[in-house]
């Protein structure tokens, strides 16, 4: 929990900052321990909306709905891909699901 502890300090030392690239590195390695907060993965995910493709957003949402212990996180992720898909905003759905 410490090594994630610095990654979550570093994260919003750099969200401060509105040093995207580097807070979106701090929690995509955060996320990589077995004990990260769900929040992080709710965090990157937002981020993502901002700065990656729809199809890229789509495909950590469904990684996260698949594989997050958390259910507000799960619930989460569920209702970004529903509105991804109503909003016919995905390009590629097998990319996503492959």
């Amino acid at each position: 929990m410490l090594r994630i502890g610095g990654l979550y300090l570093g994260a919003i030392a750099f969200k401060e900052k509105d040093k995207k690239e580097e807070y979106v590195k701090f929690l995509e390695e955060a996320i990589k321990f077995e004990d990260h907060p769900a929040m992080m993965e709710r965090l990157l995910g937002n981020i993502y909306e901002q700065i990656k493709p729809v199809d890229k957003v789509a495909k950590y949402w469904l990684w996260v709905y698949k594989n997050t212990k958390d259910k507000q996180t799960r619930k989460h992720a569920y209702d970004r891909l529903m509105l991804l898909i109503q909003q016919r905003k995905i390009q590629n759905i097998e990319k996503i699901i492959e």
